[in-house]
């Protein structure tokens, strides 16, 4: 099976990160996610040690390799290194994460926005903690309600290319069905997340309001890789773009 740039490229963005968060994964599973046989695995596995400057040695930048039934990998230790920020974006970044670390705020990206908080306050002078607070203080983030746990249940899904079972609420018939769903992406538009995945009731790709999921499953099953040539980012914004039933646009002049 022949694979395009683009695909080798989503293939080795998928691999590296979640090879490397778990430590080591089974090849076959692997291969299963990839949608791909096994023998062709380990080739482009071969193909992604080439990464650097030439002459290319296997362990310049990233070292991933099957041992054992099992793909692991290791990364240069450039990887590991934060990254340096200015200090108007280091100053930027505090202000706008500081209402996602509120008390009120639950889960684990509260906690973990409040960890890399404290180390962005600690690395700025403390004559710029009172400029924080101040700014902090004018920034508002309303959260939509119960959306929290859904979040991080849907992202586990997408980086692990696991089904959902959800039941979810369609306001044009004003019934809760429920459904299976093959999760692509989770995106933000004007206040409101949306998921973009396959519906297997519909049999296309849909877009899901988290506000309007009831209940939501992450399941064991395993799902193939959206095409190539699917984009989620465009797909939701041309689907928030038409307009609904008995709406009309119209331009005002003054």
């Amino acid at each position: 099976m022949s694979l395009t740039a683009e695909r080798r490229i989503r293939n080795a963005l998928f691999v590296i990160p979640f090879v490397e968060r778990n430590r080591e994964v089974d090849v076959e599973d692997l291969a299963r996610r990839l949608d791909m046989p096994v023998e062709q695995l380990l080739q482009e596995l071969d193909e992604l040690c080439m990464v650097g400057t030439y002459p290319f040695s296997p362990d310049n930048y990233v070292e991933i390799y099957e041992e054992g039934g099992k793909v692991k990998v290791a990364l240069h230790q450039n990887f590991n290194r934060m990254p340096r920020l200015s200090l108007p974006e280091a100053l930027a970044l505090a202000v706008a994460a500081g209402p996602f670390s509120d008390e009120g705020v639950s889960g684990s990206l509260a906690t973990a926005t409040r960890v890399t908080l404290d180390k962005i306050r600690k690395a700025l002078p403390e004559g710029l903690h009172g400029v924080i607070d101040q700014l902090s203080a004018r920034v508002a983030v309303e959260f939509e309600s119960g959306i929290e746990s859904q979040l991080e249940g849907i992202q586990k899904a997408i980086d692990e290319r696991l089904e959902l079972e959800l039941e979810y609420y369609a306001a044009n018939r004003d019934s809760v069905t429920r459904r299976v769903v093959r999760p692509y992406a989770l995106l933000q538009r004007k206040g409101h997340w949306y998921m973009v995945g396959w519906c297997s009731m519909r049999k296309e790709p849909r877009v899901f309001r988290l506000s309007r999921i009831y209940s939501l499953e992450v399941s064991d099953r395993i799902f193939d890789p959206p095409p190539a040539d699917f984009d989620p980012v465009s797909f939701l914004d041309n689907r928030l773009s038409v307009p609904r039933e008995g709406e009309r646009k119209f331009r005002l002049r003054f």
